[in-house]
């Protein structure tokens, strides 16, 4: 009978690692296989590895071996099918919750029922029965702070806003519905909150999700009614897929809605700068006269772990307002 290794091996493209015995399966095959699925959010380092366990697990840090990298790419490729693929990035978003692998949720977006916060900036919001926020670059970091304030509003006796996070694999949208109950006496919350539509995560990434979201939004009679669409986290989303998206935001976002970028003033692995997200949105019909732009310094932690020496990196918000 084929094992459970064996198989997930195989899922993932490296059949090499059939043969891996339990203590390598439940120790850096698992921890390296969170740091994958983590998209860049989390940077585990360890003692210096040599030979074939240095491929398959990185010279000093999980992120630079083979497993971490295949199991993202076949996590976005095909984890969203059922199947062993996607029950493995279930039970290892179980384990970064329970375990307290997690560092603390981070974004420079906040949101309440009178205001909005971007990178500490104030803006005023229109009191309303119902909230939608659309975040198309979806992560663990910023969609557990965007919980943290839905919760927040409830500890108020406010309306929490309706949180539309789109993701590229099951790990983050597991990881972020079950995060509701990290917040509760009861495992009740993420079931209140998935089945009153407080929390509705899409797993498929862009542009299929936002092309999905504009369909349903036509046969439903083409009214908009996003009212915020963040894009915070540009290495979440493929650079066309996330251009796409940034291009549909007028067709999407209610009279007076809020577009949300923030993106670094230079390259940084692969992602979007800020340049590139805000050029598109004029592009797509928003005002450049009318942007509200701000810079900031972020502590750019691979940077750090990997030199030593601590690094920041500059960045811009843009926030934008459909007219």
């Amino acid at each position: 009978m084929t094992s459970i290794p064996e198989k997930l091996a195989n899922c993932i493209g490296l059949p090499d690692l059939a043969a891996m015995d339990d203590e390598e399966f439940r120790g850096d095959f698992t921890v390296a296989s969170f740091i994958g699925l983590s998209d860049g959010d989390i940077y585990a380092a360890h003692r210096p590895y040599e030979g074939e366990q240095a491929e398959r697990y990185g010279e000093s840090a999980y992120s630079q071996g083979s497993v971490a990298k295949a199991m993202l790419k076949a996590a976005i490729e095909q984890g969203v099918a059922p199947g062993l693929l996607r029950a493995y990035q279930s039970e290892v978003a179980r384990l970064a919750l329970s375990s307290g692998m997690l560092p603390d949720a981070s974004s420079a977006v906040h949101i309440g029922a009178e205001a909005l916060l971007v990178d500490g900036n104030l803006f005023g919001l229109e009191q309303k029965d119902e909230r939608r926020v659309l975040d198309l670059t979806a992560c663990s970091h910023v969609g557990r702070s965007m919980i943290e304030d839905q919760v927040s509003m409830l500890a108020q006796d406010q309306l929490p806003f309706r949180y539309l996070p789109i993701g590229r694999t099951h790990f983050t949208d597991n990881l972020l519905f079950n995060s509701y109950n990290y917040h509760s006496d009861s495992d009740d919350l993420a079931r209140f909150m998935v089945d009153n539509k407080f929390y509705v995560g899409r797993e498929d990434g862009l542009p299929n999700a936002v092309d999905v979201f504009l369909a349903g939004q036509k046969a439903l009679g083409g009214t908009p009614v996003i009212d915020i669409m963040m894009a915070t986290q540009t290495e979440h989303a493929s650079r066309e897929g996330l251009l796409h998206a940034i291009g549909l935001a007028p067709q999407l976002l209610v009279d007076g809605g809020m577009l949300i970028l923030r993106a670094p003033v230079e390259p940084v692995r692969g992602g979007l700068t800020i340049g590139e997200l805000s050029d598109t949105a004029f592009a797509a019909g928003f005002k450049e006269e009318t942007a509200i732009r701000h810079d900031s310094q972020d502590p750019d932690i691979v940077t750090t772990y990997i030199t030593g020496k601590p690094a920041s990196l500059a960045f811009t918000s843009v926030v934008l307002t459909n007219a």
